[in-house]
């Protein structure tokens, strides 16, 4: 059997808490008259201007942001490489490429002389067989 609804007993409202109406309830009055004195009305909306001090500010950390990685930049640079151009051994690359090209070709050229003979050993045994079934 299923337990019947229970009713939600809700706080009364001096208890309740209450939302904040406006934004700038929070700020201090002098941040109050800041944003007061910067808003512009303009018809049917409002543009705020923004706060030259605060755009300073943020302009000066992104200056030193920016100089800070700049420098961490130059000390993690490599500064100086070595290249002989050999791909592992006395061989240069171009070697070592030509040395693979010619075992590629030779081992193709195997498997198709390994096939043929194979094929033509099986076809002078299948001949041979044949005769003697005839005989």
């Amino acid at each position: 059997m299923s337990k019947p609804f229970a009713a939600k007993s809700y706080a009364p409202s001096s208890e309740r808490p209450t939302a904040r109406t406006s934004q700038n309830e929070d700020k201090s009055p002098t941040e109050n008259e800041d944003v007061q004195s910067r808003i512009e009305s303009r018809g049917s909306y409002q543009m705020v201007k923004p706060n030259e001090r605060k755009r300073q500010e943020i302009q000066k950390q992104a200056e030193k942001e920016t100089a800070a990685y700049e420098k961490f930049k130059q000390d993690k640079k490599i500064k100086y490489v070595s290249y002989v151009g050999t791909s592992g051994g006395s061989k240069t690359e171009n070697q070592a490429r030509k040395a693979t090209d010619l075992a590629n070709r030779r081992s193709k050229l195997d498997r198709i002389v390994c096939f043929s003979s194979s094929f033509c050993f099986n076809l002078l045994n299948l001949l041979w067989r044949f005769r003697r079934l005839r005989s």
